[in-house]
């Protein structure tokens, strides 16, 4: 689960969503990457970052935690 990258959504007042839409891809396979049963591509990552978080530690932002 990608616990920062959700803190840091919510912070921002941004929903999911929006997020989601910019990746262009199904909300399951988006709340799949979410939750870490599959992995963000490199290029999904980097177009999050880029587009919403370029302030951010990007390490920070994609910490995987085990919850």
């Amino acid at each position: 689960m990608y616990n920062n990258l959700l803190a840091e959504i919510a912070r921002k007042r941004l929903t999911k969503q929006d997020i989601r839409e910019k990746l262009n891809v199904s909300q399951s396979t988006f709340y799949s990457k979410l939750n870490g049963e599959t992995s963000f591509t490199l290029d999904e990552a980097f177009l999050i970052y880029k587009s919403f978080f370029p302030e951010i530690d990007f390490l920070y932002l994609f910490e995987r935690s085990e919850n």
